[in-house]
């Protein structure tokens, strides 16, 4: 850069190079110099994740929205802004520039993950459902969209769900090796056969699950949902064992923990179940502390977006 103080290639390249290094600062001051000759789209986008790490956030989102201003036909661009938005609970923001990036880009799995979230922090559960559903018959393998449509099925009513299972059969068909499609399905099954009654649901929903279960040995929520299924026949003990299976695989799943905790006490094993519901307690415990620390910092941010003149501009 001394020998070509005016290249920009050699700017970003050791902007880069600050932030890979951990020298924050150096980086932003580099890029901002930059900016005043060369405004361009990468620069503000890199800028504005330098200030996201420096815990500058209003400046953050008005980078990522200046990147996707000078370049709207950058998908990343548009995806950086969302998730900016989604990260301090700003949701109408977030609803906006997603719900816009969904249709822009609609082989983007990820954009309609990130709308499927903004829904779902919402509270819009059927919306959710359609758009992390969406994400899955574009891309089966995502773990962030299979993570996110497990989070949301038990939040479905039964008409819902039941509009989805054809969507969810179509999905377990053409993917019929993957392990994730047969447990979405299965679990689908699962939870609408529980909610309206429906003990004929069970039958292809253990076959769904199990094999899942064979396709990925250690799918620790396959166990879990078979564990359900086993307690909803009464077979505590074929629960139990599903159940210690999932907590092998995940020592922290909460709900594998409450369930065993649960299914103790149903064969009247008193003293198990205490010492699980304990575990139970305690994770749950730390898991809203730790809330509570993020949040201080999330309302601030929220604060000064409301608070902005572009906000109040609107």
């Amino acid at each position: 850069l001394r020998l070509e103080p005016n290249s920009y290639s050699a700017a970003y390249n050791l902007s880069l190079a600050y932030k890979n290094s951990g020298k924050v600062q150096d980086a932003i001051d580099l890029i901002e110099r930059t900016l005043k000759s060369t405004p361009t789209s990468e620069l503000h986008n890199l800028l504005a994740t330098l200030q996201e790490n420096a815990g500058r956030y209003l400046d953050a989102v008005r980078h990522f929205q200046k990147a996707v201003e000078l370049e709207p036909t950058s998908e990343p661009y548009y995806f950086d802004l969302g998730l900016e938005y989604l990260t301090h609970f700003t949701f109408g923001p977030a609803l906006e520039v997603f719900g816009v990036a969904a249709k822009k880009f609609p082989d983007s799995s990820r954009q309609h993950e990130g709308l499927g979230l903004v829904r779902y922090a919402l509270r819009q559960y059927s919306q959710a459902a359609d758009a992390f559903l969406t994400a899955l018959e574009i891309n089966p393998s995502s773990p962030s969209a299979y993570a996110a449509w497990n989070a949301l099925h038990s939040f479905l009513s039964p008409v819902e769900m039941e509009n989805l299972l054809p969507r969810l059969q179509r999905l377990s068909q053409r993917y019929p090796t993957m392990a994730e499609p047969q447990y979405c399905y299965g679990l689908a099954l699962l939870s609408q056969g529980l909610a309206s009654n429906r003990a004929d649901h069970f039958a292809l929903a253990q076959s769904l699950i199990e094999q899942a279960i064979r396709l990925k040995p250690k799918f620790a929520e396959a166990h879990l949902a078979l564990g359900n299924l086993y307690v909803a026949r009464k077979e505590n003990q074929k629960a139990v064992g599903e159940f210690l299976e999932t907590i092998r695989l995940d020592p922290g799943s909460e709900m594998a923990i409450y369930r065993l905790g649960q299914t103790y006490r149903n064969l009247d094993r008193l003293e198990l179940a205490q010492q699980q519901l304990a575990r139970y307690s305690e994770l749950v415990r730390n898991r809203r502390e730790q809330m509570a620390r993020s949040r201080k910092a999330i309302k601030q941010f929220v604060l000064a977006q409301s608070q902005s003149p572009a906000a109040r501009g609107r």
